[in-house]
């Protein structure tokens, strides 16, 4: 996990800066650089146990790029697998401060694999080997938080599947 250093927090403000001159991104190269601001800020987040920051950042590039009709599916992917590493990560976060039969753990699971589940589905027309396995391991380990180990173990074979395939 990182620290909160000055260091953090001056490369926090600089991705924030930049993501302020992005909020009305015109073009590809805009919406790329976008993208990969907040995925860079959603990872320090993540990386600082603070997955509800990274899921907010997710929630509000999911929204720019709505906004935008000329967006692609793999950007739209993209940021659909974002928000669920966010949700999977508050899942750890809430499983170790809440009882095993939560309501609101429950509620943020079922959330959670519904997220994950729709980022496979927005990677596989997509034709990127890597994005489609790379949202099968998110929903597979959100199979597995949940003791869905079945479906886990699908889910991971099915993404080895698609990296030997690609």
């Amino acid at each position: 996990r990182l620290e909160c250093g000055e260091g953090r927090a001056a490369a926090l403000r600089a991705a924030r800066e930049a993501q302020d001159l992005l909020k009305n991104p015109g073009g590809r190269r805009e919406r790329k650089t976008l993208e990969d601001t907040l995925h860079w800020m959603a990872g320090v987040h993540i990386q600082s146990a603070e997955p509800e920051e990274a899921l907010k950042l997710a929630k509000q590039g999911e929204s720019v790029l709505r906004r935008k009709k000329a967006s692609t599916d793999h950007e739209k992917a993209r940021m659909k697998l974002l928000s669920a590493h966010a949700k999977l990560e508050l899942l750890w976060q809430l499983g170790a401060e809440e009882p095993e039969d939560s309501r609101k753990l429950r509620r943020e699971f079922e959330g959670a694999v519904r997220t994950a589940e729709l980022a496979v589905r927005l990677a596989r027309p997509v034709g990127d080997a890597a994005l489609l396995a790379e949202a099968l391991h998110a929903l597979a380990q959100t199979y597995f938080f949940g003791g869905r180990h079945a479906d886990a173990l699908r889910a991971a074979d099915e993404a080895a599947e698609s990296l030997a395939e690609g």
